[in-house]
């Protein structure tokens, strides 16, 4: 039955947006693109939840700029104050750090309440992801030559 909800949300979804119904493959997956942002759906079948992953970007290399950033998404994440109900994780395989959301199925969400929240979702994606981009990379290294008088 969640399965059910879940793809009803989807197919909901596609009809708002004139995008392709996604489906939900045998693992519980489906991943689609809005408005340039890559998502992922994952439903976990025996919570009856739909959970959407947006990818943000990978921690900066730079110790300072890497603790700084990964500060204000603990920041943001605490009492859910920047993430609106959502949560930030960093997947160990992929070095990408995720905004996530899900939806209880049981009972689902209106249309209306799953769809306003993807919208919020994606907007917190799109700051965050902002964010990743702005973080400056680990300089070059120096050239031993350039130290030589």
């Amino acid at each position: 039955m969640p399965k059910t909800q879940a793809e009803n949300l989807l197919r909901e979804l596609a009809g708002r947006t004139g995008g392709p119904v996604v489906e939900l493959d045998a693992d519980g997956l489906a991943r689609l693109t809005l408005d340039g942002q890559p998502l992922s759906f994952f439903l976990a079948e025996e919570a009856e939840t739909l959970a959407v992953l947006a990818a943000l970007g990978e921690l900066p290399d730079r110790p300072a700029d890497r603790r700084r950033l990964a500060e204000d998404l603990l920041r943001a994440n605490c009492k859910w104050t920047g993430t609106d109900g959502g949560a930030f994780g960093l997947d160990e395989d992929s070095g990408l750090v995720f905004l996530q959301k899900r939806w209880f199925l049981t009972p689902p969400p209106t249309p209306r309440e799953f769809l306003t929240g993807l919208a919020r979702l994606l907007h917190l994606a799109r700051s965050w992801r902002e964010r990743f981009e702005a973080a400056p990379a680990e300089p070059a290294a120096i050239p031993e030559y350039a130290f030589k008088v």
